[in-house]
C-alpha cells in the first residue's frame, strides 16, 4: 500500500535515536579497535626494545670474550715457546720418602706381631709339654703328692690362663680332707683339662694372628702400589712438563667454552632479527587492516551523519511542515509533480534503510549465536574439567597408595635382608663352635686311648711281672725260715710276698684307672654327640638362600634353616607385591603426568583452564552486553520497520522475508545463570 510523504513525517524523529545507537556502536567499535591498536603497539615496541638489548648484551660478550680468547692465545703461545709451570720434582720426592717411611713402620709392625705370636705359642707349647711330663710323673702317687707335684708346676710355668684358673678353683672347692681315696685320678683330669684350655688357647690365638698378619700384609701392600705409583708417575715426567700438559689443556677447553658462546650469541642474533623482520612484517599487516578498518567505520558514521542523511532521518517538525505544505501546494497545482518527487524520495530512503536493516538483521543474529557458542563452551568446560579432576585424583589416591605399598615393601624386603644375613652368620659361627669343640674332643680322647693303652699294657707286664714271683717255692729249711713260729715249720712262706700284694695292689689301680678313662672316654663321647645332635649340620643353600632339604631339623642349625626359609618366601612375596605396585604406580603416573609431561590428565587440564577460566569468569558480562546489544539493536530495527515508507508491496515482502530471516536464526537460548565455580 502506497502512503503520502506527509503521513511518513512525524516518525521521522523517532527514526533519529535508532540511527544515533547504531552509530554509537559504531563509535565504540572504533574506540575498542583504537585500543587494541595502541596495546599491539606497545607490544611491538617492547620487542624492539628486547631486541636491541639482547644484541647490545651479545655484543658486549663477544668483546669480552674476544679479549679472553687473546689473552688465552698468548698463554699458549708461552707454553710452547718453553716455558714450564712450578716444578713438583721435590714434591714428589718427598712423597717417595714418606711413603717408604711408612712401609718399614708396617713391616716392623708385622716383625713385631709375629714375634710377640712366636714368644706366646711358646709359652704355651712349655706348658702344655710340662702338663704332659706331670701328668707322666704323677701316676701311681698319692693325691698329695700328685697336689705337690702340680703345684709346683703352676708356680714355675710362665703362663696361667684364666680359664685355667677357673679350673683350679673349682677343683681346691670340690676338696675335702676325707676325700683322698676318691681324689685319685682327678688331678690327672684337671692337668687334662689345664692342657685343653692351652690347646684351645693355641686354636684361637693362631685364629686372631692370622687375622693380624693378613690386614697388615694388605696394608703393605696397598703402601707399596702407592710407592710404586708415586715412582711411575715420577719416572714419566709428571713434574714440569705434566703441568704444562694439564694448563694447556685447560686453556683450549676455556677458549673452545668462549668460542661456543660467541657462537650462541650469533645464533641468538640470528634468530632476533627474523623474529623482529616477521614482527615487522605481521604489526605492518596489522597495522594497515586497523586503519583501514578505522577508515571503513568513519564512512559509515559519515554516512549516517551525512546531511543527507539528516534531511532523510532527523529534519525537525518546522522543516517537516513547510516541506509538507509546500508539497500540498504544489500537488494542487501540479499532481504529476508530487509524484515525481515522491518516488524519487521514496526510492532513496527505500535502499538506505533496508541496507541499515539488513545489518541489523546479520548482527543480532551473530551476536546470538555467540552468546550460544559461549553458554555451550562453559557447560563444556564445566564438563571437562570435572571429569578431569576427577580422573586425575582417583591417580592421585592410587598412585599413594601404592607408593605406601613400594615403601612398605621395600623395608620389609630389608628386614628380611638382614634377617638372612644374621641367621647365615649365626650358622656358620655355629658350625665354627661345632667344628672347635670336636677338635677338643679328638684331641681329648685321644690323650685318654694312649693313657689307657698305657695303662692296659702296664697291668699286663706287671701281671707277667707277679707270675714270674710267685712260681718261687722256697724251702723250708731254708734260712727264710728259719726261726719261723707256729706253724712255719710245717708250712713254707714266700718272702716276696710283700713285693707280689704291693704289686697286685698297683695292678688294681692301674686297671681302675683304666676303667676310668674307658669312663671319661664313653662320656666324652656322649657329650660330643649331643652336642653334635644339638648344633647340628649346615644344609646345602640354593642361589636363592632356600635349602631345599634340611639335613637336621631338630637341631639349632635346622630351626634357623627353617626361619631362614621361611624369611626368603616373605621376602619373595614382597618382592612380588613391590614390583605389581611399582608396575601400578608407573602406570598412573603416566595417565596423570603423561611420558613427557605434555601429555596425561593434568596436562590436559592446564591446557583447558586457560580457556575454561576466561569464559567461566567472563561469561556472564558478555551475556549481559550481548543482551544490551541486541536490545539497542531491536529498538532501531522496531523504530525503522514502524516506519510508514513508501514502499509498495514488492519491497514490502523483500523486507518482512529478511526479518523472518534473522529471526530464524534465534534459538530461544536465554541467559545463562552464574555457572564460575
Amino acid at each position: 500500500m502506497r502512503v503520502s510523504l506527509l503521513a511518513a513525517a512525524p516518525a521521522a524523529v523517532a527514526a533519529s535515536s535508532g540511527v544515533m545507537k547504531v552509530v554509537k556502536l559504531l563509535q565504540d567499535t572504533k574506540s575498542e579497535l583504537l585500543k587494541e591498536r595502541k596495546t599491539q603497539e606497545d607490544e611491538y615496541m617492547k620487542l624492539d626494545c628486547v631486541v636491541k638489548k639482547t644484541k647490545e648484551e651479545n655484543a658486549k660478550l663477544r668483546e669480552e670474550n674476544s679479549a679472553k680468547i687473546g689473552d688465552i692465545d698468548n698463554e699458549l703461545a708461552l707454553l710452547e715457546g718453553g716455558k714450564t709451570l712450578t716444578d713438583e720434582g721435590e714434591m714428589y720426592a718427598a712423597k717417595i720418602d714418606e711413603k717408604n717411611k711408612e712401609i718399614a713402620k708396617a713391616e716392623e709392625d708385622l716383625a713385631a706381631e709375629k714375634a710377640k705370636y712366636d714368644a706366646y705359642m711358646a709359652d704355651l707349647n712349655a706348658g702344655i709339654v710340662a702338663l704332659a711330663d706331670a701328668e707322666k710323673k704323677i701316676q701311681g702317687q698319692t693325691v698329695l703328692v700328685q697336689q705337690r707335684t702340680l703345684k709346683q708346676l703352676l708356680s714355675q710355668s710362665k703362663l696361667v690362663l684364666p680359664s685355667q684358673q677357673v679350673a683350679l678353683l673349682k677343683y681346691q672347692q670340690q676338696q675335702a680332707p676325707e676325700g683322698y681315696k676318691s681324689q685319685v685320678g682327678s688331678i690327672v683330669e684337671l692337668i687334662q683339662t689345664l692342657k685343653n684350655e692351652y690347646k684351645k688357647e693355641q686354636v684361637d690365638t693362631t685364629q686372631q694372628h692370622e687375622k693380624d698378619v693378613a690386614a697388615q700384609d694388605a696394608l703393605i701392600k696397598e703402601l707399596k702400589e702407592a710407592l710404586s705409583g708415586l715412582q711411575e708417575q715420577q719416572q714419566a715426567g709428571e713434574g714440569e712438563a705434566a703441568a704444562k700438559a694439564r694448563r694447556t689443556q685447560e686453556l683450549n677447553d676455556l677458549k673452545s667454552t668462549l668460542e661456543k658462546e660467541i657462537e650462541d650469541a650469533d645464533a641468538e642474533d640470528k634468530v632476533m632479527e627474523e623474529n623482529k623482520t616477521k614482527q615487522d612484517a605481521e604489526y605492518e599487516t596489522f597495522t594497515n587492516d586497523s586503519m583501514a578498518q578505522e577508515d571503513a567505520i568513519d564512512k559509515a558514521i559519515a554516512i549516517l551523519h551525512s546531511d543527507d542523511n539528516r534531511d532523510l532521518f532527523q529534519k525537525n517538525e518546522d522543516d517537516k511542515s513547510v516541506e509538507v505544505s509546500f508539497l500540498q501546494q504544489r500537488s494542487a497545482e501540479n499532481s504529476k509533480f508530487r509524484s515525481m518527487k515522491e518516488l524519487a524520495l521514496m526510492r532513496e530512503r527505500e535502499t538506505a534503510i533496508q541496507v541499515l536493516m539488513s545489518a541489523i538483521a546479520d548482527q543480532v543474529t551473530e551476536l546470538r549465536d555467540e552468546k550460544t557458542s559461549i553458554q555451550t563452551s562453559v557447560e563444556h568446560c564445566t564438563a571437562d574439567a570435572k571429569k578431569l579432576l576427577e580422573d586425575a585424583k582417583t591417580a592421585a589416591e592410587q598412585m599413594d597408595g601404592q607408593d605406601a605399598q613400594i615403601r612398605a615393601s621395600t623395608e620389609i624386603i630389608a628386614q628380611e635382608n638382614a634377617k638372612q644375613e644374621t641367621l647365615t652368620k649365626e650358622i656358620e659361627e655355629l658350625m665354627e663352635e661345632k667344628k672347635k669343640k670336636t677338635q677338643i674332643f679328638l684331641e681329648s680322647k685321644s690323650d685318654l686311648e694312649a693313657i689307657k693303652a698305657d695303662l692296659d699294657l702296664a697291668v699286663g707286664e706287671v701281671g707277667k711281672a707277679i707270675v714270674e714271683l710267685r712260681k718261687y717255692k722256697p724251702d723250708k729249711s731254708t734260712r727264710f725260715n728259719e726261726g719261723s713260729k707256729g706253724d712255719l715249720t710245717k708250712k713254707t712262706s714266700n718272702p716276696l710276698a710283700p713285693v707280689i700284694t704291693m704289686l697286685d695292689g698297683i695292678v688294681t689301680q692301674m686297671k681302675n684307672e683304666s676303667k676310668d678313662r674307658t669312663t671319661q672316654i664313653t662320656d666324652l663321647t656322649t657329650e660330643q654327640n649331643e652336642m653334635v645332635a644339638t648344633i647340628g649340620n649346615a644344609s646345602e643353600k640354593e642361589e636363592s638362600g632356600m635349602v631345599t632339604t634340611i639335613e637336621t631339623p631338630e637341631s639349632i642349625i635346622g630351626g634357623k634353616e627353617k626361619e631362614r626359609n621361611a624369611s626368603v618366601t616373605k621376602e619373595s612375596e614382597e618382592e612380588g607385591k613391590k614390583t605389581t605396585a611399582e608396575t601400578d604406580y608407573g602406570s598412573e603416573r603416566e595417565k596423570l603426568y603423561g611420558k613427557d609431561g605434555t601429555t596425561g590428565l593434568l596436562a590436559s587440564f592446564n591446557k583447558l583452564q586457560p580457556g575454561c577460566d576466561y569464559w567461566m569468569l567472563g561469561s556472564q558480562a558478555r551475556y549481559a552486553a550481548i543482551d544490551e546489544e541486541i536490545r539497542t539493536l531491536d529498538e532501531v530495527k522496531h523504530v525503522l520497520s514502524n516506519q510508514d515508507l513508501v514502499f509498495d508491496e514488492s519491497d514490502t515482502m523483500q523486507m518482512e522475508a529478511r526479518e523472518k530471516g534473522a529471526d530464524s536464526k534465534d534459538h530461544a537460548y536465554e541467559a545463562v545463570g552464574s555457572r564460575s565455580t
